[in-house]
This record gives C-alpha cells, sequence and structure tokens, in this order.
C-alpha cells in the first residue's frame, strides 16, 4: 500500500515536472484513500511542498514498518533490533574508554565554561553503507557536531544525510534554513 502511495506521489511528481499544473482528482483520490488522512491534513498534491512532505511521510510509514516486519512486530524487540532493521548499528561507548573521555572533553572544551554539562551516555551508530564507502585513506580527518531535529533522525539513519539540493531539487522541498554559506551539510567543531 505504500509503495502504491509512493508511485502516485512520483506520478504526480512527473506531472509536475513537465510543468502539468492540474493534479487530478483521481491521483488525490488515489493516495488520500491509499494513506488515510484526518481531514484537516488533506491538501492539494499540486504544491511542490505537500507533495515533498506526503513523499517523506510515506518513506517514513514505510521505514517504521521495516522496523516492525523485522522485530516480528514486538513491541518489545531490543533497541539493537530496531536499528538493525535500518542497516544500523549501535553499541555503548564504554565510560572509561579513551573515546568516551576524548568525546566528553571535546564537548567540554567547546560548551560555555559557565555551564555544567554533564555527558551521561555516547552511542556509537554505525551505518554499513557509510561504512563501506568510507575512505579511511583521507588525511585532514577530524571529528565535528552536526545538530538536527529529532524528527529527522528516522530519516538520517535510514537514508544518511541527503545534501539539500537533493531534497529541493529531487524531492521538492524545501530549505528549512536561510544556508548563510550556500547549499550543503553543516557540521561544527562545537557542541
Amino acid at each position: 500500500m505504500i509503495i502504491e502511495a509512493e508511485a502516485v506521489l512520483l506520478e504526480q511528481k512527473r506531472l509536475l515536472d513537465t510543468n502539468i499544473e492540474v493534479v487530478s482528482f483521481e491521483i488525490n483520490l488515489k493516495f488520500y484513500s491509499l494513506i488515510p488522512h484526518n481531514f484537516n491534513f488533506v491538501l492539494d498534491l499540486n504544491n511542490r511542498r505537500v507533495l515533498a512532505e506526503k513523499m517523506s511521510l510515506c518513506q517514513m510509514l514505510r521505514d517504521m514498518l521495516t522496523v516492525n516486519e523485522i522485530t516480528n512486530w514486538n513491541i518489545k524487540a531490543s533497541i539493537e533490533a530496531k536499528y538493525r532493521s535500518l542497516n544500523c548499528y549501535i553499541s555503548k561507548i564504554d565510560k572509561d574508554s579513551v573515546e568516551f573521555k576524548k568525546l566528553t572533553n571535546m564537548i567540554n572544551s567547546s560548551t560555555d565554561p559557565n555551564e555544567e554539562v554533564i555527558v551521561d551516555s555516547i552511542f556509537e551508530i554505525t551505518r554499513q553503507t557509510e561504512t563501506i564507502n568510507f575512505k579511511a585513506t583521507l588525511h585532514n580527518q577530524c571529528q565535528l557536531f552536526h545538530g538536527s531535529k529529532y524528527s529527522n533522525f528516522l530519516g538520517i539513519l535510514s537514508r544518511g544525510l541527503l545534501m539539500p539540493k537533493i531534497v529541493v531539487n529531487e524531492l521538492g522541498g524545501s530549505r528549512s534554513d536561510i544556508g548563510h554559506l550556500g547549499c550543503g551539510l553543516y557540521f561544527s567543531d562545537s557542541a
């Protein structure tokens, strides 16, 4: 059902890309019959922002479905099993390890000295795709911070970080920031 809904949205995107700005009644009807919505959330699929939001909704539903199918719909499935279903692996970094101390120092040295930051736990999340494609031989590597809304994490874990141009051009989304330095992903050396 979700795949069918995504196909309907892709057809609407194709129509919009070819400058056919008339959303067919059938496309709206078919999408909202496949993914029922509260009446207040039934919006015009002719709007690229709405279209992108509905595509994102379908992706999130598909990710949630994948997690539940792989964990056999077990609501008590372990966190590790849920991450594995997204092709991610999570592990807690030991508080006595050099890595934990290094990251804690990095966080504390980059924050206001008048504010006390207590690091309780640090987790490492690994995505297979990034591990395979990572070029460890590159020079000038350093650890940086990336902040995101918590609502973005499922998408980041399942698809990785997407360049804003991909989100805007390919998915029809809109920038949520003004992008002072242009199109890209922003990282910082301070927490």
